[in-house]
């Protein structure tokens, strides 16, 4: 007597149902995770570029908001102003630095000897899915504009004064 074995027709389809949809939140979280990262790395740059021009008398603010300019594109809030406003001698309009300039705050904060710049940035969270999950954990407090969430990223950058000030 030969046993048979039973039919195993749609069990690729049932697995595939199964772990598709976990795979995919996987690696769409680790490609959120990697651009807040990115955007991260761009605020200790934003947050040094602000103290150095602060130090030399130049706007933080500025200097800040052109750093950031390439993560913190659109959606922006009300009266932003134009997506490019920044103007590069040689090489032209800098896109989406209009919007970076509303999402960039600079906060100067003097010490003795030094020069320290708060810089705040509210970083747009593109991947989906992910972007309410990451916005969830950061417990709701940031932005939402035009329906995407943001996340409210902080840094600061302290500089020494190497000259006394007048």
């Amino acid at each position: 007597m030969s046993a048979q074995r039973p039919p195993d027709r749609g069990q690729a389809l049932v697995e595939f149902v199964i772990v598709f949809p976990l795979q995919l939140l996987i690696v769409l979280g680790l490609l959120q995770l990697m651009q807040i990262l990115v955007a991260k790395e761009m605020l200790v740059w934003a947050a040094f570029a602000a103290a150095r021009a602060e130090l030399v008398g130049e706007s933080g603010q500025e200097a800040a908001s052109l750093v950031m300019a390439p993560v913190s594109g659109p959606p922006s809030p009300p009266g932003a102003g134009s997506p490019s406003d920044f103007r590069i001698p040689g090489w032209g309009n800098l896109n989406l630095s209009g919007y970076s300039r509303a999402k960039t705050r600079v906060v100067r904060e003097t010490e003795e000897g030094c020069m320290r710049v708060r810089v705040e940035c509210d970083l747009p969270l593109w991947i989906p899915f992910a972007n309410w999950a990451f916005h969830w954990i950061a417990a709701g407090f940031n932005p939402v504009w035009d329906d995407v969430p943001h996340l409210t990223m902080t840094e600061t950058a302290r500089i020494p004064r190497p000259w006394e000030a007048p």
